[in-house]
């Protein structure tokens, strides 16, 4: 028993399957770039209190940061020296 394929037999039928998918991939392609550009969309202005919060969290993260880079140094160099004195 052989199994019949649904492949289309002539060109003509070949080049439609090919503009019909041709569209479908334009439709999506559209689809995608819509959903990419509101995904990364800036955030609307929340007001001024909202902006105030926003530079003190920036300002706390980046103290949080150099504090724990100072302490990851410490602990560093007395690794180091330890090493150094054996």
């Amino acid at each position: 028993m052989q199994k019949t394929s649904e492949l289309p037999q002539t060109l003509e039928a070949i080049n439609e399957e090919m503009e019909q998918l041709r569209s479908e991939m334009a439709q999506q392609h559209t689809q995608m770039q819509a959903r990419a550009k509101a995904l990364f969309a800036p955030v609307p202005d929340a007001g001024k209190a909202a902006r105030w919060m926003g530079h003190f969290e920036r300002a706390m993260a980046v103290y949080d940061g150099v504090m724990f880079g100072i302490r990851v140094m410490r602990r560093m160099r007395t690794t180091l020296s330890r090493v150094r004195r054996k």
